[in-house]
């Protein structure tokens, strides 16, 4: 009997070590499960759905173990070599005070509502951005004096906002502010699709579609709102 494309998964999923090896087949498994639900094979989309989610906790997993080793390596090596009889006590203890001792960077702060977050950060970031002014390469050399309470340019001119605006052009760097629009297409198309989802029937073929393309959306919302909570307390 043949296993088709998915290689016996259901025989072969009965512990994490067998799901994490086949984390590509979990992740086919879903979109095949809702293709079915969209064909009308049956309905199969909440399990597709579900079968999808198995495969992002797979992969987060994933990541955060490995992040997790990677310190503890050097530990592990030593570790490995006292019991072979190779190292000692000294080298045991230097390895595992290292590990104590190295830097750790802060956790990130998670948002709370990271949908209206991300929302206020692309508008302050555009903001930011369109302040960026650059001298034009034709105006007057510039040094700097400090007399009184203000700063005055060679001319004798005070520097003002109206200074710098008269000799200088946006500095805005467009691949940013192209960034930020997309960004904010994504974000839009999440919030309406929040409130499309609640007029839907969970069991209606528009439902499954429209949550699986909010699966997609809402992580790279809380990734790029995630982003910019970090910039922000760094």
């Amino acid at each position: 009997m043949s296993g088709g494309g998915f290689d016996y998964l259901h025989e072969r999923a009965g512990t994490l070590d067998e799901l994490a090896a086949r984390r590509s087949t979990v992740q086919s498994m879903g979109d095949y499960l809702v293709a079915l639900d969209v064909l009308g094979y049956g309905d199969t989309a909440r399990a597709g759905r579900d079968t999808l989610e198995l495969a992002r906790l797979l992969r987060q997993w994933e990541t955060r173990a490995v992040a997790r080793a990677a310190p503890l390596l050097d530990v592990w090596r030593v570790a490995d070599r006292v019991e072979s009889g190779d190292a000692g006590e000294k080298e045991l203890r230097a390895a595992a005070e290292a590990y104590a001792t190295r830097p750790v960077p802060p956790t990130p702060r998670p948002v709370e509502d990271p949908a209206a977050y991300l929302r206020d950060a692309l508008a302050a970031h555009e903001r930011q951005e369109r302040a960026v002014r650059t001298l034009r390469v034709d105006g007057p050399e510039i040094h700097l004096s400090n007399e009184g309470d203000s700063w005055t340019a060679e001319d004798g001119q005070v520097l003002t906002a109206e200074w710098l605006e008269e000799r200088s052009t946006p500095g805005a760097d467009p691949f940013v502010l192209t960034l930020i629009d997309v960004m904010r297409e994504v974000l839009d198309d999440y919030l309406k699709d929040v409130e499309l989802l609640k007029t839907l029937d969970p069991a209606g073929e528009a439902y499954g579609m429209t949550i699986r393309g909010q699966a997609v959306r809402v992580g790279i919302v809380r990734q790029w709102a995630a982003a910019y909570a970090a910039r922000e307390e760094a």
